[in-house]
């Protein structure tokens, strides 16, 4: 019985760490357009080197498709630091229904600058 739940357990693991490994996988592109379309995915990524700015604290994604808000403590647009050094966020957008191709988007960070 416990060999069965720890089975399970790493299995549950792996499938958390997988979306983690691929998102360090960004072409330069991506990384200077700052998002990534994948499946039913969009992948915003912010690339402090990019933008030559050293250590945010914290990085926010806004747009169109928000109404530009500007609340940087929304917990649903607020980007994670990745071991890479990048930022990163993944919305789930099948057919687009919440970010629709084109939109306009811009990174805030730390206090909203």
């Amino acid at each position: 019985m416990l060999a069965t739940r720890t089975s399970k357990l790493h299995q549950i693991l792996i499938l958390l760490l997988i979306p983690l490994s691929s998102m360090a996988q960004f072409t330069r592109e991506e990384r200077i357009q700052g998002y990534k379309v994948s499946d039913d995915l969009t992948t915003f990524i912010f690339d402090p080197k990019a933008y030559d700015i050293k250590e945010p604290l914290k990085v926010v994604i806004t747009g169109s498709f928000v109404s530009w808000s500007s609340d940087m403590n929304d917990t649903r647009r607020i980007l994670k630091k990745q071991a890479n050094g990048f930022w990163s966020i993944q919305v789930e957008n099948k057919d687009y229904d919440v970010i629709p191709p084109s939109a306009a988007f811009k990174f805030r960070i730390n206090e909203g600058k």
